[in-house]
C-alpha cells in the first residue's frame, strides 16, 4: 500500500459516520458537534483528503458560547496539516481563552519580490512549522 493511502484511509474512517454534516444538539445545554469530510485536488498537493470537526458549548453560567475546531489534511504528496483553533469562555465568563495550534508540512510557491515577477521564475518549497498562538483575557 502506498505511503499516502494510509493517512487518507484513516481520515476517511474517522469521518465515515458523517456522510452528511451531522449535528447533535442537547436541548438542556445547546452543545453542538459537527464533522465533515472533504476531498480535493491542487497542482502542489495532488489529491488531498481533509476532515473538519466543530464543537460548541456553554461553560457553567457563561453567557457566551465557546468553540473548538479541528482541521486535519493529508495529501497524496505526503503533506499534512493539523489545525486546532479555539475560543473558550470559562465559568461565569471570568476568562476568555483564544488561540490555535497549527502543525504543517505543506508546499508553497515563491515567485520572488515585487509585482513584476514572471510565472517561470516560481519555485516550489516545502517546510515544517509548528505555530502556537494564545491569548487570555480576564473579566
Amino acid at each position: 500500500m502506498s505511503n499516502w493511502i494510509k493517512p487518507c484511509i484513516i481520515t476517511l474512517c474517522l469521518f465515515a459516520n458523517f456522510s452528511e454534516v451531522e449535528a447533535r444538539q442537547a436541548k438542556e445545554d445547546s452543545t453542538v458537534f459537527k464533522a465533515l469530510p472533504l476531498a480535493y485536488f491542487t497542482p502542489e498537493t495532488r489529491i488531498a483528503v481533509e476532515g473538519f470537526a466543530f464543537y460548541s458549548f456553554y461553560a457553567r453560567n457563561s453567557l457566551r458560547k465557546s468553540n473548538l475546531r479541528l482541521f486535519i489534511t493529508f495529501t497524496q504528496n505526503m503533506q499534512y496539516l493539523f489545525t486546532l483553533p479555539w475560543q473558550v469562555y470559562t465559568a461565569d465568563d471570568q476568562y476568555f481563552l483564544n488561540g490555535s495550534i497549527d502543525y504543517r508540512k505543506f508546499p508553497e510557491y515563491y515567485y520572488g519580490l515585487g509585482n513584476d515577477t514572471k510565472e517561470d521564475s516560481r519555485a516550489l518549497y516545502e517546510f515544517k512549522a509548528l505555530t502556537i498562538k494564545s491569548k487570555s483575557y480576564k473579566k
